[in-house]
């Protein structure tokens, strides 16, 4: 067997979580009214990113099977197509 080779198989592998917590001194109609709101996603990405967001997504609140598409750059300034 080569000494670079790993026996480990995925089934054997542990499957790690991280999670956090972030406390926003604001009601939770504020905070719901700012998170639901598609275009406040430029207020929360990095500007490095160079995120721009090409739906029509003017006066919309966001519901369930919205797409939205955007062109963002997160590595090396590369711009990509992103769609949620």
């Amino acid at each position: 067997m080569d000494a670079g080779y790993n026996s480990k198989s995925t089934a054997d592998m542990k499957v790690q979580r991280k999670s956090w917590k972030q406390f926003i001194p604001r009601s939770i109609d504020e905070v719901w009214s700012f998170f639901s709101r598609p275009e406040n996603l430029n207020a929360i990405t990095p500007p490095d990113m160079s995120f721009e967001i090409l739906s029509d997504i003017s006066d919309l609140e966001m519901y369930q099977g919205m797409i939205i598409q955007y062109k963002i750059s997160p590595f090396l300034g590369i711009k990509m197509d992103w769609v949620t």
